[in-house]
């Protein structure tokens, strides 16, 4: 009866979400089919009725009100003392020359992060790596709540078009880093912050460029009008991809609701995104590139639609100078399909609910800082076929395969204490995380995982601009779907789990981090040391499956050390110089082989001139990738290469003009490839990710307000 009651509730819970979703689903379907006048003219309306809402009410000082954001950065994010090895980008740098790219594009100027796309483009399908590590074992985060989807840990930020526009910063963690709430943070993580609707603002962005690319966006800011703040964007895109028939296009909606007063913080984030992206996800013959750069081998009819939303609900209490606590409620939904051809053409479905409650306790008196967190979360996966690969929703008979339901709890406690110049750091995770699979295929049990993840350091501070600290930390990882079957994620194939053992088995990765930072009024210096000792790590293989899945393989022992150093030194007002470069040395022990592995060059080098003055801005970018090799053999590489970026425009607080030009040398490279042909089969030549060629982007922003 207990069961039944649960089922019922949980169906009600379920039915209300998506009834709200609905709502704003709405808005981006519509939106997708309107041209740009009418766009512009619908989204002007809409501003208008928010501005009249609020434009009557006086404006409340915010110098004594309390926001979400430090209890968010005291859950999941570091300081100055935080012994980690990390990169904060704001949002004034992300916006001076933001052309609507993917994540991956503006992360990818950091240490010792890769970076590729499907397609040739910044759009569509992009994909990073942290140290030669994949980005399905990175956590991901926004205002706290975890964004991978918990089945595959993977986030695509093709489904949330112009996310970055939305974005008031994000900080890369190198290594473990600190405890989060989601997915193991196992090479690192991302935590993103949105806007508050503090500022008052009313922007209008256009965007042309190379391959027939063009982006029209909107960003409202009501300012803080009687405690509540509001900040809304919408945005489409469309292009035409660099490699034949690899195109696609999406929309947008993002909005914000914040109350603030000085006990009390309550925060709204809502954003639905709607993608349709040609397939290119097939690595190409080095052959058929230098016959044509452009060689797309996937099927010309093939592509994907998905629809993903997100909600989440903030609570923010504080209860006098030292307790604060910071809770909040999420929903994340996904839909939609992609084709494959793999024994005639199909087309994989997928629905996901993913929900969860977050609570973070921060207490701070002189010299102790405490942060205690909690959070649960519920996630369930629905996976179906059908051979119409033409039509979606689909037109034929919706074959039903498997539902995964994967639920998790974990809790953390970190502690901070200031001794003089000293600050010690302690911080220590439990996780527990469950999988159950109804379907095609029957499992023995259900699957339980228990991790206990602790983490220490200590900083020694100079003084109030430099710090030398070090850090060794434990972090556990269990599975994706598709390590756990080894075998491709529901796609129905003969040999499903034939003769094959389940792989349970969880990576572990013990991280050593010693580093030095200093912050001056010219100059800033971050240098880091680290030494990542794996067991049981999923190494790649050079091999994919029919859907672009890697296929991974469980090696006994494997470590990654290197050097990481970001610099930057200010000539003058104007003038200043960059220059990140990361060195990184890999092993592979297995069977009594020493090899070293896939996609992880030693040599990763930035160099960048900027001149920024009286709104003129002109800043050169070069980048530089050692070889990193393809196959777990170490007999195929990607060659080593050297590309320049520029941007040229012009910005001041009213208007701007941005021109960013890619590759400007034009000059033929890969960052990514494998060792398996057109039909997934292994072969002895090399097949590889054609990167970005020339290609120019303009983007005009008028600031209304």
């Amino acid at each position: 009866m207990m069961v039944s009651i649960e089922r019922l509730l949980k169906q009600k819970c379920l039915l209300f979400i998506e009834i709200v979703l609905l709502l704003i689903k709405k808005v981006v379907s519509l939106y997708s089919t309107l041209n740009y006048i009418t766009m512009k003219n619908l989204l002007l309306v809409l501003i208008l009725v928010f501005s009249n809402l609020l434009v009557a009410q006086n404006t409340t000082p915010t110098d004594s009100i309390t926001t979400l954001d430090e209890v968010v950065l005291n859950g999941v994010r570091s300081n100055d003392l935080t012994p980690i090895s990390k990169t904060l980008i704001t949002r004034d740098a992300i916006q001076k020359t933001y052309q609507g790219f993917e994540v991956s594009n503006i992360i990818n100027k950091t240490p010792n992060i890769t970076a590729h796309s499907d397609n040739g483009t910044p759009f569509g399908y992009t994909y990073f790596r942290i140290r030669g590590i994949d980005q399905t074992r990175i956590n991901m985060t926004l205002n706290g709540v975890p964004l991978n989807e918990p089945e595959d840990q993977g986030v695509y930020f093709s489904n949330y078009p112009n996310f970055l526009d939305n974005i008031k910063s994000l900080e890369i963690q190198r290594g473990v880093g600190t405890s989060t709430n989601g997915v193991s943070s196992f090479a690192g993580s991302i935590n993103f912050l949105s806007p508050t609707g503090k500022n008052e603002s009313l922007v209008i962005k256009g965007t042309g460029g190379s391959f027939g690319t063009h982006r029209v966006g909107i960003t409202y800011e009501s300012g803080i009008k009687k405690n509540i703040g509001v900040y809304f964007n919408m945005s489409t895109y469309a292009t035409d991809g660099y490699k034949y028939n690899s195109g696609g296009s999406g929309q947008s909606v993002f909005v914000g609701v914040n109350y603030l007063t000085s006990e009390r913080d309550i925060k709204f984030t809502g954003f639905s995104g709607r993608s349709i992206n040609e397939m290119a996800w097939k690595p190409v013959a080095l052959s058929d590139i230098n016959n044509d750069p452009k060689t797309n081998p996937t099927a010309t009819s093939a592509d994907d639609l998905f629809e993903q939303s997100f909600l989440q609900v903030e609570h923010l209490e504080k209860f006098n100078n030292y307790f604060k606590l910071n809770s909040s409620i999420f929903y994340n939904h996904l839909d939609g399909g992609f084709d494959f051809v793999e024994n005639g053409e199909k087309n994989l479905l997928l629905r996901s609910h993913f929900f969860g409650v977050i609570s973070n306790l921060n207490y701070t008196k002189d010299n102790d800082n405490v942060n205690v967190g909690v959070s649960g979360n519920f996630y369930q996966r629905e996976h179906s076929y059908t051979v119409d690969i033409v039509n979606y929703p689909p037109t034929d008979v919706v074959t039903p395969t498997n539902t995964g339901y994967k639920n998790e709890f974990s809790t953390f406690v970190k502690y901070m204490r200031k001794l003089g110049e000293f600050s010690l750091y302690g911080d220590v995770q439990y996780r527990y995380v469950s999988f159950t699979y109804k379907g095609d295929v029957e499992l023995p049990k259900d699957i339980n995982w228990g991790f206990l993840n602790p983490k220490v350091g200590v900083t020694y501070s100079f003084n109030k601009n430099s710090e030398l600290f070090a850090s060794v930390g434990k972090s556990q990882r269990e599975p994706t779907r598709t390590n756990l079957f080894t075998d491709t994620d529901g796609i129905p194939r003969d040999n499903l789990l034939t003769n094959s053992v389940l792989n349970t088995t969880p990576e572990q990765v013990i991280d050593y981090e010693l580093g030095y930072n200093r912050r001056a009024d010219k100059y800033g210096v971050n240098v880091n040391l680290f030494y990542m000792d794996f067991k049981d790590e999923l190494t790649l293989s050079g091999v994919v499956f029919p859907n672009g899945g890697a296929i991974t393989k469980s090696v006994d022992k494997s470590f990654r050390t290197g050097l990481e150093i970001d610099l930057s030194y200010r000539i003058t007002n104007a003038f200043t110089i960059g220059y990140v470069e990361s060195y990184t040395y890999s092993e592979i022990e297995n069977d009594g082989e020493t090899l070293h592995p896939i996609l992880t060059p030693r040599t990763i080098r930035n160099f960048s001139l900027k001149y920024d003055e009286k709104g003129i801005l002109i800043e050169l970018i070069s980048k530089h990738h050692s070889e990193s090799y393809i196959d777990l053999a170490n007999t195929e590489v990607t060659p080593d290469f050297r590309i320049f970026d520029a941007n040229v425009g012009y910005h001041n607080d009213k208007f701007s003009l941005m021109l960013n030009i890619q590759n400007i040398m034009d000059d033929l490279y890969f960052v990514n490839g494998g060792m398996t042909d057109y039909n997934f089969m292994p072969t002895d030549e090399p097949h590889y990710f054609v990167g970005n060629p020339l290609s120019f982007y303009l983007t005009g922003t008028i600031n209304l307000n």
